[in-house]
């Protein structure tokens, strides 16, 4: 251990080593474990005293983490894996990871969710997450212990069917029963809103239409018929004959 001057109080403090090549590789951490504590408090070579060393951190002006006294420890947490647009997506289309601009009544919806373990150390217990859709629980996953730093557990494609028109509420609570003891307890649950619009039925339009070789989109003929003399009765009807453009039968009148 060397010593510093604090310039903003002018005091004298510990400074321990942060080098890799330091006694227990203090606060060395490239990303694949956590960072450790020299044992300059206790004795030289011995396993550090997290209780003691990092209130001692704490005292010098570094931030002490919540939760990390007694051992370091995960931390789950909805979120969104690279090109997801959020720890819930709502598509029309499964196994996408973006949201749909568009939903209706007439769309089969489909969900993707995630859960990232964004603490300092692996699960050692199985832990459950829940999935609501307007307060009604619609999916229960318990996941196997083990799940290291940086690692997540996730689902694509959950179908959440036809949903009437309206705005819907969707929650997710990772370790939904509380049997991981986490660094912050209260970042569990990611909630959003969408809207689904009612479907707009199609309707017919017909259309006069002229086929080739026709001159007019309509036809017209006139039949005469034998009539009596008396009482003298009118015409017969015109027939008319209209064809779409793609017709399967002629509609006669």
């Amino acid at each position: 251990m060397r010593r510093f001057r604090s310039t903003a109080e002018n005091l004298s403090s510990p400074a321990y080593n942060q080098t890799k090549g330091g006694d227990f590789n203090d606060w060395y951490s490239p990303g694949t474990q956590a960072p450790q504590v020299q044992d300059a408090v206790g004795t030289p070579g011995a396993t550090p005293n997290l209780g003691t060393e990092l209130t001692v951190l704490d005292v010098m002006g570094y931030t002490l983490m919540p939760g990390v006294i007694g051992g370091f420890k995960p931390d789950l947490a909805p979120d969104a894996l690279v090109g997801w647009s959020s720890p819930l997506v709502v598509t029309t289309v499964k196994n996408s990871v973006t949201d749909s601009p568009t939903l209706t009544t007439a769309d089969t919806l489909f969900l993707d969710a995630a859960v990232r373990n964004v603490g300092e150390f692996g699960t050692t217990t199985t832990e459950t997450n829940v999935i609501t859709l307007d307060g009604k629980t619609i999916f229960t996953f318990t996941d196997a212990a083990g799940l290291a730093v940086n690692n997540a557990y996730f689902s694509v494609g959950l179908s959440l069917g036809k949903l009437s028109a309206g705005s819907h509420t969707i929650k997710i609570t990772a370790d939904s029963t509380n049997t991981v003891s986490e660094i912050i307890e209260n970042n569990n649950t990611f909630t959003r809103t969408f809207t689904v619009k009612a479907a707009v039925t199609p309707l017919p339009d017909w259309q006069p239409y002229t086929p080739t070789g026709w001159s007019a989109a309509y036809c017209s003929r006139y039949r005469r018929r034998r009539e009596p003399r008396t009482p003298r009765r009118s015409p017969p009807p015109i027939r008319c004959t209209w064809i779409s453009p793609t017709p399967t039968r002629a509609a006669r009148r």
